[in-house]
C-alpha cells in the first residue's frame, strides 16, 4: 500500500510541510497551473508573493492551498511530479510516498512556466526520442541535420548560457540524459534509467565542456548518413570520424577569434577547405548576402560560444600549434606573466587609474570562452578522447604548459600587498577577469593545477567585490580555497552569490576566517548553511551579511554562529528583514558572547522589544566596541531602556541610532547615561525627534564628561538658532 493512501492529500502536505518549504524554490509554475485551472484566483496568487522570503511565499501558498479542499491539494502534488524540470530536488521524496496521479487530476494538464526548464525538457525530448547510449549511441538511419536540429542546439546553447550561475538547471538536464562520471571517465547511460547526481558529484565532474562536447555528439550523430555503422557508436569514435571536418572548422574559428572575426566571407570559407559537407553539420549557418563584393554569400556560427569551442579544438588538435605558441596565443591578448602586468594590478589596488592600458579580456568574451573551453578539452579526463585526434606527447605538452601557466597566473594576480601597520590581513583586491581564471582551473578538474594556484596565493585575504561572480563560481572558488594549508578570509560583497553558492563554498568553509557575503541575495536556507558550516570549525572572525534576505526564521542561525564560534568579533546583518523576533535572538547570543566587538543591525525592523533585548546585551557586556540599530523603529520607549542600560556598560565606543523615533525623554536618559559612562566616544542620534530640549541635555553633560568625542545631531528638530548656541561645544555636531 503507497503511503499516500494511507493519509488525506491535505494531511500529507501539513505532515511534510517542512520538506516543501525547504525544496520549493519556483512558486511562479505552481501559482500559474493552479490559476489555469482555477484552483486559485489571480489576485489570491498575487497575495501569496507578497511575502519578503521565498519560504514565507512557500507557506503562504501551503495554507491557501490546504484551505481549498483535497482535489486542489492533490493537483498541487501533481505540479510537483509532472513538472520535474522545476522541481527535481523533490522526485526523490515524490517517490518516497510512492505518489501515483488519480485518472482525475490526469485529465489536468500541467504547464512549466520556467523558460530555461523549457529549454532543457525539449532537447531532453529530443534526446530521449532520438539517442538511447549505454557507453555509446544506436544510430538510426536519418537525414542530415535539418533546420529543427539545428534549432535545437540553438536552444540548448541558450539554456546553458542562461543557467550562468545556476547550475541546478543543469543538474535537471543530465539527471534525465544520463551523464556520469566513473573513474574520472565520462559514462552515457540510458536516459530511461533515471541516473541522478547531486550538485556536489555534478560540479565535481560535468563541466561546460563536457556539455558542449555532448551536444557536438548528439548533432554529430544526427547528421552523420554514410560510411558509418548501425551499432553502438562511442564518442571517440564519433569524434575520430569527423576529426577532419572538425579540425578544419576549428582553424576557421581559431582565425576569427585572433582577429576578432565573427562573419566570414564566401572565400574564407573556401580557403579553409570547409566543404558543402562540413556546412551540413550545421554548426556554421548561412548569414545571408552583402553588397560590394558581389552578392558574395557570408558565414558566422551558431554562437559566439561555439565559435570559441571550435577554436579551441584547433588549439588542441592541430600539431603545428606548440605548446609555447598556445601560451603566446593568449599571453599576447592578456599578458598575465609581465612584469608591466603585476605593476598594473599593483596601481589599480592601490587605487591609481590606468584608463590607459585596455584590458582585452575585460572585454572580449570570445577569448574567456576559448580559454575555458581550452582548459576544459585538455583536463585529464578528456585524454581518452584527443588520443584518437592528435598525438598523446603533443596533448600532454599542451597540457603541461598550461598547467604552469595557470599557476603564474594565480601567483601574479594573488601578490599580496604591503600590510599596513593598523591593519590584520594583507589583502588583495582582485578585479573582475580573475573570476574567469577561477572558472579556467575549474575547467581543467585538475587536482595538480587547484593545488598549486593555492600555492600561488600569497595574501591571506581576497577581495573579490563587484566581480560579477555567480553561484556557480563558488565552486571554483572553492575548488582552489580547499588546497591552501593556512586560513584566509573571502570577501564577495555585491555579486549573485545566493543560497546555492553558500553551498558550494561547503569545500572550503574550514579556511574561512572572514566570510562577507553582502548584497548576495542570500536567504534563510543560506544562512543555515553558514551556521552548519562554521559551528563545525569555529575559526570565523568576521561575518558579513548585509542586505541579503534573511528573516526571523534565519536569525536563529546566525545566533546559533555568535553563540558558538569563540573567534567571531564582527556581525553586519543590517538590511535584512528582522523584526524584533530576530533582534530578540540575535541580542541574546550577543549577550552570551565574550569576544564580539562590532555589531551592525541598520535598517531592520526589531522595534522597541528588540531595543529592550539589546540593553540587556550591553549592559555589563566585556567586549562590544560598535553598535548600529540605526533605523529600526525604536521609539522612545525603546530608546529609554537603550540609555539606561548604557549606565552600566563600560565596553561601547560607538553606538548608532541614526534614523529611529528617539525624543527629548529619550534624549535626557542618554544624557544621564553619560554621566557614569566615559567609555562612549561616539554617539550618534541624526534623524530623529529630538528638539532643542533634548540638544540642551546633551550640551550641558558635555561639560562634566570630556571622554565622549562627538554626538551627532543633524537632522532633529532644532532651531537654526539654538543649534549654533549648541555648536559651541565642538562635539557637538548639527
Amino acid at each position: 500500500m503507497s503511503v499516500i493512501s494511507t493519509h488525506s492529500f491535505i494531511k500529507l502536505l501539513k505532515l511534510h510541510r517542512e520538506i516543501l518549504v525547504g525544496r520549493i524554490k519556483n512558486t511562479e509554475c505552481v501559482l500559474d497551473n493552479l490559476i489555469k485551472h482555477e484552483y486559485i484566483s489571480g489576485e489570491e496568487a498575487e497575495l501569496s508573493q507578497q511575502h519578503p522570503t521565498q519560504a514565507a511565499k512557500v507557506r503562504k501558498i501551503l495554507d491557501l492551498v490546504e484551505s481549498k479542499g483535497e482535489e486542489t491539494a492533490e493537483y498541487f502534488l501533481h505540479i510537483l511530479y509532472q513538472a520535474s524540470e522545476v522541481y527535481a530536488n523533490l522526485s526523490p521524496w515524490l517517490v518516497e510516498i510512492q505518489y501515483q496521479p488519480s485518472d482525475h487530476i490526469l485529465t489536468k494538464s500541467v504547464i512549466i512556466t520556467d523558460a530555461v526548464c523549457q529549454y532543457i525538457q525539449k532537447i531532453k525530448h529530443d534526446l530521449r526520442q532520438d539517442t538511447k547510449f549505454v557507453t555509446s549511441y544506436v544510430q538510426k538511419e536519418d537525414t542530415l541535420l535539418d533546420d529543427t536540429y539545428t534549432e535545437s542546439l540553438m536552444e540548448l546553447i541558450n539554456a546553458v548560457n542562461e543557467t550562468k550561475g545556476n547550475i541546478s538547471h543543469l543538474e535537471d538536464l543530465f539527471s534525465d540524459t544520463g551523464v556520469i562520471n566513473e573513474d574520472a571517465e565520462t559514462v552515457f547511460v540510458t536516459g530511461d534509467a533515471g541516473a541522478t547526481c547531486s550538485s556536489q558529484q555534478l560540479l565535481g565532474y560535468v563541466t561546460l565542456t563536457d556539455i558542449y562536447l555532448l551536444m557536438l555528439e548528439v548533432f554529430l550523430n544526427r547528421s552523420s548518413k554514410a560510411g558509418l555503422n548501425k551499432g553502438n557508436k562511442s564518442q571517440n569514435e564519433t569524434f575520430k570520424a569527423k576529426r577532419d571536418a572538425l579540425l578544419r572548422l576549428g582553424k576557421l574559428a581559431k582565425e576569427g577569434i585572433e582577429n576578432s572575426s565573427f562573419i566570414f566571407s564566401q572565400e574564407q570559407i573556401t580557403a579553409a577547405d570547409i566543404s558543402e559537407e562540413d556546412l551540413q553539420l550545421g554548426f556554421v549557418k548561412n548569414t545571408g548576402h552583402y553588397d560590394g563584393c558581389g552578392n558574395q554569400s557570408t558565414y558566422e556560427f551558431l554562437h559566439l560560444t561555439l565559435q570559441s569551442l571550435f577554436a579551441a579544438f584547433s588549439l588542441v588538435v592541430d600539431e603545428e600549434i606548440s605548446a609555447k605558441e598556445l601560451i603566446k596565443f593568449f599571453s599576447k591578448c592578456d599578458s598575465f606573466l609581465t612584469g608591466a602586468r603585476a605593476n598594473v594590478l599593483l596601481l589599480r589596488c592601490l587605487g591609481y587609474s590606468t584608463h590607459h592600458r585596455k584590458d582585452p579580456f575585460e572585454t572580449n568574451e570570445h577569448l574567456q570562452f576559448t580559454m575555458l573551453f581550452l582548459c576544459g578539452l585538455l583536463s585529464k579526463t578528456k585524454r581518452d578522447l584527443f588520443k584518437h585526434l592528435a598525438s598523446t606527447g603533443s596533448v600532454q605538452r599542451k597540457h603541461s604548459a598550461l598547467k604552469a601557466y595557470l599557476a603564474d597566473c594565480v601567483k601574479v594576480h594573488l601578490k599580496n600587498l604591503p600590510k599596513a601597520a593598523f591593519e590584520e590581513f594583507s589583502r588583495v583586491q582582485v578585479l573582475p577577469r580573475f573570476v574567469w581564471l577561477l572558472r579556467y582551473i575549474f575547467e581543467t578538474q585538475s587536482e595538480a593545477i587547484a593545488n598549486l594556484a593555492a600555492k600561488g596565493i600569497c595574501a591571506d585575504y581576497i577581495k573579490l567585490t563587484f566581480c560579477n561572480a555567480f553561484s556557480a563560481d563558488c565552486s571554483a572558488i572553492a575548488n582552489i580555497l580547499r588546497h591552501r594549508k593556512k586560513s584566509i578570509a573571502l570577501e564577495l560583497d555585491n555579486n549573485n552569490i545566493n543560497d546555492y553558492g553558500v553551498k558550494e563554498l561547503i569545500p572550503c568553509f574550514d579556511k574561512l576566517t572572514v566570510v562577507r557575503l553582502s548584497v548576495n541575495q542570500i536567504t534563510d536556507d543560506g544562512a543555515k548553511v553558514l551556521a552548519e558550516e562554521l559551528t563545525k570549525y569555529k575559526i570565523i572572525k568576521i561575518l558579513g551579511l548585509y542586505r541579503n534576505q534573511i528573516t526571523d526564521v534565519g536569525a536563529q542561525f546566525i545566533a546559533q554562529i555568535v553563540e558558538e564560534c569563540p573567534c567571531l568579533r564582527t556581525l553586519k546583518i543590517g538590511l535584512n528583514k528582522l523584526t524584533s523576533e530576530g533582534g530578540k535572538l540575535l541580542a541574546q547570543a550577543i549577550q552570551k558572547s565574550k569576544v564580539i566587538r562590532d555589531v551592525g543591525m541598520w535598517g531592520n525592523q526589531i522595534g522597541d522589544a528588540g531595543a529592550v533585548a539589546f540593553a540587556e546585551a550591553i549592559r555589563n557586556h566585556p567586549s562590544i566596541r560598535e553598535l548600529s540599530l540605526a533605523a529600526n523603529g525604536i521609539s522612545a520607549e525603546g530608546g529609554k531602556s537603550l540609555a539606561v542600560a548604557l549606565k552600566d556598560n563600560r565596553s561601547l565606543e560607538i553606538f548608532w541610532l541614526t534614523e529611529n523615533q528617539l525624543n527629548d525623554e529619550a534624549a535626557e536618559l542618554f544624557a544621564e547615561a553619560l554621566r557614569f559612562n566615559k567609555s562612549l566616544l561616539h554617539l550618534w542620534v541624526i534623524n530623529n525627534k529630538i528638539t532643542e530640549v533634548g540638544a540642551k541635555y546633551f550640551f550641558e553633560i558635555l561639560k562634566e564628561n570630556a571622554t565622549i568625542e562627538e554626538i551627532c545631531l543633524n537632522g532633529n528638530c532644532i532651531p537654526a538658532e539654538e543649534a549654533k548656541r549648541f555648536a559651541k561645544d565642538k562635539r557637538i555636531l548639527l
